[in-house]
């Protein structure tokens, strides 16, 4: 019997469907928009069928305090334009010093 190992790392995970395509992800913000020198946030991402991010759970870049964000139909998407920002629906979290944002 194999014994399981005391730790996996990597540097991202993901959640894929029968076709291969990415349906969640734990993992670094994949964001285009921040720049590479920039922090980035640790985000558990769920998307849609059309590969739109409706929901994200993580740190948020800069202060990494916590957040919970959800988006409509016309969420950020890997394959529109970076000048396009979609704001989410709903967003709930902690700002500087500890703020709630919602």
């Amino acid at each position: 019997m194999k014994s399981a190992p005391a730790n996996i790392r990597a540097k991202r995970f993901e959640v894929v469907g029968p076709t291969g395509k990415i349906l969640s992800y734990w993992g670094p913000d994949s964001d285009p928009q921040i720049p590479a020198a920039t922090n980035k946030g640790v985000l558990l991402v769920f998307m849609d069928p059309n590969g739109v991010r409706r929901c994200q759970f993580g740190a948020s870049v800069g202060n990494y305090g916590p957040e919970l964000l959800f988006y409509g139909k016309d969420g950020p998407s890997e394959t529109r334009p970076q000048q396009y920002l979609p704001q989410p629906r709903f967003n709930i979290g902690l700002g500087y010093n500890d703020d709630p944002i919602a």
